[in-house]
């Protein structure tokens, strides 16, 4: 595969071979000058911005060039061995940069240089230090060539989460929540923030339209796939933080099956949050505590307004006959809005005919449920009528009654607004007592 090589920086490759040639023939080569009229034409080129990300010296830079000219330059190898005198070295060694530099920078030979603390380049073994091959990091490559990818040493531990092509808002009371991790990052970006709510889904949701209404893009890390060891640790939280500088970019931290009675686990999450210095989201089903360091955000369910305004989008024109058996559902089915994404998908793409709907719909809402509840109760399937009750008529009045309460839910807790005051105590509990035999399970059917 060819490589596209932008102008200025051919042009800086350019004389970085050119000065090898003169350094082959015993001639002073000084690149920390010879380039100074060239970088700065662009200022916005991936070198010149990684430069500045990292504030790389100029020989740092240099340093750079001489290895991404072994990257991209055939017989780059021919002008090492020339201007090294050594058959044996076909490749960049600090030995070489220190000769090409009038002035080096005294931090080359440190590990407080830019580019070891970052790992922008590596070295490979060699008969010493200075005279072992260097050569610039894949993912750091990639940058300056315009070829943006997620470093090789994260991929293992990232999952990246896209933006679906057709997005649907979110809710506005989780919009809201949205807005409140954006106003937070204008204050203190690098401040965690933890969000909590049941579902998964929902959460990721959250966070991604918080990512992607500022431009950043979301990569996921299960607390699962941080490493024990210190060391794996630190490289772990150095690679981000590198790929956060060149590709902005927010991190969801899952953390839904944490043992918070763990204290390992927590020690190890509390020292990675501590170190990170980036923004960064924690997603748990419940609140986490971790230190005062954090802002915790709760997110709200939907509610039933918004709930139906959900159903109405996704089942378009074909659900405008559905506004009161709409109601029904959102008054009987607590779902999230993914699920109401899928079981309207589903349902549209299983119908026969439009008089189908309101009954398909049920059904799938009542089958998404059942998979919640199956895991704690057992399921009854209710067989019994009306005509299998033989019971007094004081009986029967009461469970008609019951029955009412339920259809009409809606209309009282939203049409007259009675849970606005008060949204608990909005479900329904029934008690059925008498001794065995006497149709308390048959009722209930």
């Amino acid at each position: 595969m060819s490589l596209t090589i932008p102008l200025t920086l051919t042009q800086e490759l350019n004389q970085t071979c050119e000065k090898l040639m003169l350094l082959a023939t015993g001639e002073t080569a000084d690149l920390s000058e010879s380039s100074t009229n060239v970088h700065p034409i662009l200022s916005n080129q991936p070198l010149d911005n990684l430069c500045q990300q990292f504030y790389l010296s100029e020989s740092e830079r240099q340093v750079l060039l001489l290895c991404i000219a072994a990257e991209t330059i055939a017989d780059f190898h021919i002008l090492c061995m020339n201007a090294q005198g050594n058959p044996q070295q076909p490749y960049p060694t600090l030995a070489l940069c220190q000769k090409l530099l009038t002035n080096p920078d005294p931090q080359l030979l440190s590990f407080e240089s830019a580019l070891r603390q970052w790992q922008l380049i590596q070295f490979d073994s060699g008969p010493s230090f200075t005279q072992s091959p260097i050569r610039i990091d894949p993912a750091i490559l990639s940058y300056i060539l315009d070829y943006p990818c997620t470093d090789s040493y994260l991929k293992p531990h990232l999952t990246s989460i896209e933006a679906p092509t057709t997005i649907t808002p979110l809710p506005p009371s989780q919009q809201a929540i949205a807005t409140e991790i954006l106003q937070s990052w204008t204050h203190n970006p690098n401040r965690p923030t933890q969000l909590t709510h049941p579902d998964t889904q929902t959460r990721e949701a959250v966070a991604l339209s918080a990512a992607t209404a500022d431009y950043y893009q979301l990569y996921k890390l299960h607390h699962l796939s941080l490493p024990t060891q210190p060391e794996a640790l630190h490289t772990l939280i150095l690679r981000w933080q590198r790929h956060n500088r060149l590709y902005p970019s927010i991190l969801l931290l899952e953390c839904s099956d944490l043992d918070p009675e763990n204290p390992n686990t927590k020690a190890q999450l509390g020292q990675f949050i501590d170190r990170i210095h980036c923004p960064v989201i924690l997603s748990s089903a419940t609140r986490l505590r971790l230190g005062n360091n954090l802002t915790t955000l709760e997110i709200p369910s939907v509610n039933l307004s918004e709930q139906k305004q959900l159903w109405n989008h996704h089942l378009g024109e074909q659900g405008t006959p559905l506004s009161s058996h709409l109601n029904q559902i959102v008054t009987t089915f607590n779902l999230t809005p993914h699920n109401i994404e899928v079981i309207a998908r589903t349902t549209l793409a299983q119908l026969q005919t439009p008089e189908d709907l309101s009954e398909q719909l049920w059904n799938n809402c009542r089958n998404q449920t059942r998979s919640q509840l199956e895991s704690f109760a057992q399921r009854i399937d209710g067989k019994a009528t009306w005509e299998d009750l033989v019971l007094p008529k004081n009986v029967i009045e009461p469970i008609k009654q019951i029955i009412a309460q339920m259809k009409n839910r809606h209309t009282v807790y939203e049409d007259w607004g009675l849970a606005s005051n008060n949204k608990r105590g909005l479900g329904l509990t029934a008690l059925f007592y008498g001794v065995s035999g006497t149709g308390k399970t048959t009722v209930a059917e």
